[in-house]
């Protein structure tokens, strides 16, 4: 990683550790937001889910199309 010669008394204040460092700080943080952005997703697409099995009830209660 490093070239030869003597290394850094403490990596973390390399310039290399230090921008990986913050590009991890970074994407840390924008991960959390798409987690939650997937969460919101998975909770549309449940409802959405819930509504169509709602509906397929109602049909058959009225005498709707049946599957068979």
């Amino acid at each position: 990683m490093f070239k030869f010669g003597r290394p850094p008394r403490n990596k973390n204040h390399s310039p290399r550790y230090k921008m990986a460092r913050h590009h991890r700080k970074s994407h840390r943080r924008h991960r959390k937001t798409h987690r939650r952005q997937q969460k919101a997703k998975q909770q549309r697409k449940s409802q959405r889910k819930q509504q169509r099995r709602q509906s397929q009830k109602q049909r058959q209660q009225r005498g709707g199309f049946r599957f068979f």
